[in-house]
């Protein structure tokens, strides 16, 4: 049979697949094996006799969907907000895998800049971050504390505006994606620029040592949450340009509805951030080995969560499709 005889006799049946996996509830699961079974026939047959075309990438995909979709209809034990924060979660970061990759590399390039252009004009600094930030943490220095500025305010007073900020800064790393899914990037970048100006100049006053253990007490986790919503919002945008194998509107809205969940799942560190900047970070200096400690510690736990077990389960997924398809 001829790859267009194929498609043509197929398709109205996984598009009308495509439209019931992006129906919100509950599937009846019976039915989703059922069509499961059918369209790993498709797939296999679309291997055997048009192994290179896209005909066999967009029925992978949605063979995928529907694995997970019959995984997440499954009758089981235990607790709903566990698996989001477990399965679901994870599987969506290894999906923005390579975005975030990308999000990085710019952040990094962007403090690298930034340090580079205050080290050779020392009027750059203070066009980044205004007079009166820099006269005030010129001030501290001299007083022998550079990073008072997080002991002038309250700590409940500090610890709200700090979540709220970092709530709308989230929230905006995200909408920005959506401007041809480069927009959340150039916002990044210029924050880096203004990082890169900050280091510089503490650097060259002398206290980056002291700067860098009272930053990333909370920075870790902080900077961790802007990283994974630029990554987020990005492949937002992206999914419009580039839909894949998939119709623009059915790729935007599967990339929607992981970004909702991206920003749940990172909403508790973006509270606990704003507890640790508001409370912890103004007593930074009063035992540096539990500022390294806190600092390693959520460190690890970013690097694990968000990077090693994600990548770790798709491996392991794609190992047993794998392994599924030679069965067959």
């Amino acid at each position: 049979m001829r790859e267009l005889i194929f498609l043509q006799k197929h398709e109205n049946k996984w598009r009308d697949l495509e439209k019931m996996l992006l129906m919100p509830g509950r599937k009846d699961p019976d039915k989703l094996s059922e069509l499961y079974i059918q369209l790993n026939d498709d797939l296999s047959y679309a291997r055997t006799f048009y192994p290179e075309s896209n005909t066999v990438k967009y029925l992978n995909d949605l063979s995928v969907q529907l694995h997970k979709e019959i995984y997440q209809n499954k009758r089981e034990k235990g607790s709903r907000f566990r698996k989001f924060f477990t399965e679901e979660l994870p599987d969506i970061m290894a999906k923005q895998s390579t975005y975030m990759a990308i999000t990085a590399g710019v952040f990094l390039l962007a403090i690298l800049l930034g340090w580079i252009s205050a080290a050779n004009d020392l009027t750059y600094t203070r066009l980044v971050m205004g007079d009166q930030y820099v006269d005030q943490t010129l001030e501290n220095i001299r007083n022998g504390k550079a990073m008072n500025i997080y002991g002038q305010t309250s700590e409940g007073a500090m610890f709200l505006g700090i979540a709220f900020n970092n709530l709308y800064v989230t929230i905006m790393y995200f909408m920005l994606g959506l401007v041809a899914g480069l927009g959340a990037l150039a916002f990044l970048f210029r924050f880096g620029m203004y990082l890169g100006s900050f280091f510089q100049l503490m650097y060259s006053e002398g206290v980056l040592g002291e700067t860098m253990l009272a930053i990333w007490i909370h920075g870790v986790i902080e900077i961790s949450c802007i990283l994974i919503a630029c990554a987020a919002g990005t492949r937002w945008g992206m999914s419009i340009i580039f839909p894949g194998t998939y119709s623009r509107s059915n790729s935007f809205t599967m990339a929607s509805r992981d970004m909702f969940k991206v920003l749940f799942g990172i909403l508790p560190l973006i509270v606990l951030a704003a507890f640790i900047e508001g409370i912890v970070t103004r007593h930074y200096d009063e035992n540096i080995f539990i500022s390294i400690a806190i600092i390693l510690l959520t460190l690890a736990f970013i690097l694990y969560y968000f990077v090693i077990y994600p990548l770790s389960r798709r491996n392991k997924a794609l190992k047993q499709r794998t392994e599924h398809a030679i069965a067959q």
